[in-house]
């Protein structure tokens, strides 16, 4: 122990003191590189998250960039990674418009590499999910690179492509109501089977809300994610899903409710979709 001690204090003699700004470039360029790897990795879900809700964890920001100015949504965009993306959006607040040194957003980075692989079958699945998930949480999906070239200019080859931006999902909801129930995980289709197929495909709405004050002023405020159907009611569940993609709380805030609506000819009769209320 001592001498793990001992070399502790020789390697911090290098520098002055926490302030000293080779010390802040190393350890920025250290959080940047954990950052990258976390968002390329589904395994890192847990760890990703922590860099925003462990108090023991230095300030990170979300829009820090590489060589080729690309941001940590840009690499969890293009790794298909979409818990990452959800992460990066909510809790760090990643900007989903952030171009890098091409003038090209994480929507842009996708799809490029999509028309580059052309996935096809569970593969070209994960694309989706990821352009959804972008879309969903963008105000602009017409942004234009340097080249002056929208992201789906790039996969004008690839027809799926064309259908998800001709098919772009509004958010939609009561913000209400009187009903009280839980929810358990139903058992998983078995894969490859229709319903299974549909179920992965398909997408229901949920959404948490909550009041945040300010100044004797509240406010009501949503949390919207817009989960595939398996996820929602087969392997992961309303909860899991809003813990994850939840904005770091803030003082004054408080949950009041959460909404979610199943597309009802992909459930069976056994399922009621719930509310769960705070």
């Amino acid at each position: 122990m001592a001498m793990a001690s001992d070399s502790n204090k020789r390697g911090l003699s290098r520098f002055s003191n926490q302030k000293d700004p080779v010390y802040l470039k190393l350890v920025s360029q250290m959080h940047r590189l954990v950052l990258f790897h976390a968002s390329a990795i589904e395994q890192l879900e847990n760890f990703l998250t922590s860099i925003w809700t462990l108090p023991t964890v230095p300030s990170v920001q979300a829009d820090v960039e590489d060589e080729r100015g690309r941001s940590a949504l840009h690499c969890a965009a293009s790794s298909l990674n979409k818990e990452a993306v959800t992460i990066l959006y909510k809790k760090g607040t990643a900007n989903v418009l952030h171009k890098d040194v091409e003038g090209q957003t994480p929507l842009h980075a996708v799809i490029r590499k999509a028309a580059r692989v052309k996935p096809t079958g569970d593969d070209q699945q994960k694309f989706k999910n990821v352009i959804i998930l972008l879309m969903y949480y963008s105000e602009d999906i017409s942004q234009v690179d340097d080249e002056r070239k929208t992201a789906w200019a790039y996969g004008e080859d690839l027809p799926w492509i064309e259908e998800i931006k001709n098919n772009r999902d509004l958010f939609l909801g009561p913000s209400t109501s009187d009903e009280i129930e839980s929810l358990e995980l139903l058992k998983v289709p078995d894969k490859g089977t229709p319903q299974y197929k549909a179920c992965e495909a398909l997408r229901g709405d949920l959404v948490e809300f909550y009041t945040t004050t300010k100044d004797q002023k509240t406010v009501e405020m949503r949390n919207p994610e817009k989960p595939a159907v398996l996820e929602m009611i087969y392997t992961q569940g309303p909860k899991k899903i809003l813990d994850r993609s939840r904005p770091t709380p803030k003082e004054g805030e408080a949950l009041t409710c959460r909404w979610m609506h199943v597309p009802a000819n992909n459930v069976g009769s056994n399922f009621t979709p719930s509310l769960d209320f705070f």
